[in-house]
């Protein structure tokens, strides 16, 4: 058998790169101990990962899990030539060691997301049967609130193909309970007070059941592969609900087309859309998932919102759901802004 020593070479000492970072670096510590336990003679030394700067293991962890990319092989370039089958092993057990790593770290992702957004809803729950909150306001700040703390969770998924699935879990488990208690199937008091208007459980099957559908097909279709879904889900939740507490609140100039709604529902709608919508975008920009020029993603995501605004202040929303409406003139508009 080939001795390992010859593996021991300066660069295996040096902070390995296996195609994503940190998940892969623990990886590779693991085909190494496999291998011991199992005979083959292949001693891999250890990664130096604590000479790594903060900075270095931020990149790392970062093409680890933002970028929309399988799981990769871990790959390592010993001095010589030797032993090419105990490498390959090595390599084929480190990849899987990080794919399973991956998964993992989704599906721990998606109970963590799946838990917040129930919290998040039961805490309004609360507030609504304790009158601490009225009513419509509580569903609209739902309705704001948990689409974007969603949205805003994405990046700490991984690059895996099958994170997109996972994540989407979540407004689907949302969706079956919304079936279930607009149903009738159980009863939810506070649930019913903080996402519908007139306190009837059947609404529930309407404009919440249409908003995580949204969320679903938008998670499914888009993901982080482009901004377009982004945007389209801020319109929908910052957009859309501010416009209705400020339009209500402040509302007393009616649209001269549109009498159940105000100038001041439509102005906020174009300002807080605008503003959630070009937030979200430098957001994920920051993390590097885009590259747009600036100026581009500025005038891009004011003519969106603009039409958002217009559309949501149509007489015809009052038949079509805003939760409708809006993402679907937001995606075409944005396909067409953000090819």
């Amino acid at each position: 058998m080939v001795a390992a020593s010859s593996l021991a070479s300066a660069q295996w000492r040096r902070p390995l790169l296996l195609n994503g970072g940190l998940s892969a670096l623990c990886s590779a510590h693991t085909a190494r101990h496999l291998l011991l336990r199992s005979g083959f003679g292949l001693k891999l030394p250890r990664l130096q990962s604590a000479k790594l700067s903060n900075a270095d293991r931020w990149l790392h962890l970062r093409w680890s899990y933002a970028q929309p990319e399988e799981c990769g092989k871990a790959r390592a370039f010993p001095d010589g030539g030797n032993s090419n089958w105990q490498i390959g092993l090595a390599e084929s057990l480190a990849g899987s060691s990080s794919c399973l790593s991956v998964h993992v770290h989704d599906i721990g992702m998606t109970v963590l997301v799946a838990t917040g957004a129930y919290v998040w809803v039961k805490l309004f729950d609360f507030l609504s049967r304790r009158n601490v909150l009225k009513q419509k306001l509580s569903r609209k700040l739902v309705h704001i609130s948990s689409g974007l703390l969603y949205v805003l969770c994405w990046p700490f998924f991984s690059k895996s193909g099958s994170a997109r699935y996972l994540a989407a879990l979540v407004p689907l488990a949302n969706g079956v309970r919304l079936l279930i208690f607009g149903l009738g199937v159980r009863k939810s008091e506070g649930l019913v007070k903080s996402m519908t208007r007139d306190g009837d459980p059947k609404e529930l099957l309407r404009g919440p059941f249409y908003y995580v559908i949204v969320l679903f097909l938008v998670t499914i279709i888009f993901w982080r592969d482009s901004p377009v879904g982004i945007i389209a889900l801020s319109m929908m939740c910052g957009g859309d609900g501010i416009a209705d507490i400020v339009g209500r609140t402040f509302g007393s100039h009616k649209l001269p087309y549109n009498k159940a709604k105000s100038w001041a529902g439509s102005i906020a709608m174009l300002i807080f859309g605008y503003l959630v919508s070009f937030g979200m975008l430098q957001y994920f920009t920051a993390l590097g998932f885009y590259k747009y020029d600036l100026v581009e993603s500025v005038i891009g995501v004011f003519w969106i919102s603009v039409a958002a605004t217009i559309v949501e202040s149509l007489p015809v929303t009052s038949e079509v759901d805003d939760n409708i409406m809006i993402p679907i003139t937001t995606i075409l508009l944005g396909l067409a802004m953000f090819p």
